[in-house]
């Protein structure tokens, strides 16, 4: 069995991952990257050190890392549905909305009810300015989750752009009815107060 060398002792393989797994979830990423590298040092193709390491990187503002870790996960693992979404956050992460928006629908395809996925694919889509498709990708979402407070905050969004102040509004006082503190939607609905505010005053002109 292939080892992972640390402070001159050796570790098996899928013990060394375990330890990974254990500092990554209990917050010691620079533990968990640690055992992740001695791993790939032996075994480079490591699917789920190489997937850690990824996430990592991406949770630690390096992108193009985590690009490039986890896009070697999805070719040699196509047919995860999560591998694709992880993928597809770090090319938003770099603005590559497009090929991000590929990722999204490949997680799609292999689990359509993946609200992740279909709440990430909306914010692609927002990127792109498609704000239509957009609100389509929230409202299959909260399909399968009515309580997704996210979902309903971009869903505002999505309307905010389709110039629908009134209905942003309310989507965002939804998603504040399930999380009261949520800062985003807080900012969001104050922002499109103001919009709907503007545009009724307009309209008594």
């Amino acid at each position: 069995m292939k080892e992972a060398s640390t402070r001159g002792a050796t570790v098996p393989l899928p013990q060394a991952m375990q330890r990974a797994l254990t500092a990554y979830g209990r917050g010691a990423w620079a533990e968990s990257e640690h055992w992740c590298r001695q791993i790939l040092a032996v075994r480079a193709d490591y699917l789920d050190a190489l997937n850690l390491l990824g996430i990592i990187a991406a949770q630690t503002r390096r992108p193009e890392e985590a690009a490039r870790l986890l896009g070697r996960v999805v070719e040699a693992n196509p047919g995860e549905a999560v591998a694709h979404n992880n993928y597809g956050n770090v090319l938003q992460e770099l603005r590559r909305y497009d090929a991000a928006l590929q990722s999204y629908e490949r997680a799609l395809k292999l689990k359509p009810d993946y609200t992740d996925a279909l709440n990430n694919r909306g914010n692609a889509l927002l990127q792109l300015q498609r704000f239509e498709e957009a609100l389509e990708s929230y409202e299959r979402a909260l399909a399968l989750r009515p309580d997704c407070a996210e979902a309903l905050n971009y869903r505002g969004n999505a309307l905010q752009g389709l110039k629908q102040p009134e209905a942003a509004l309310a989507s965002y006082e939804r998603a504040l009815a399930l999380k009261p503190d949520y800062a985003e939607a807080l900012n969001n609905r104050g922002n499109a107060a103001t919009t709907a505010a503007d545009r009724r005053g307009a309209g008594r002109l």
